[in-house]
């Protein structure tokens, strides 16, 4: 993951507050890189509280068999 250094340096606490997201800096996987934009949209429209209330107790890992 990209991003551990980059919002240190863009001075932000989650990457829909940078003026450049969505970007292509991730590292990410095309799933993973939707999954993650899907998720600083949604904190940017709800807020982050509501989001982490909202999200609370979904799983994060699902299992293939």
């Amino acid at each position: 993951c990209n991003l551990k250094n980059c919002y240190k340096t863009k001075q932000v606490d989650f990457c829909f507050q940078c003026d450049e997201f969505p970007c292509e800096k991730t590292g990410f996987d095309e799933h993973l890189q939707k999954r993650w934009i899907k998720m600083n949209l949604q904190m940017k429209n709800e807020g982050v509280e509501q989001y982490y209330e909202n999200s609370k107790d979904d799983k994060r890992y699902v299992s293939i068999k």
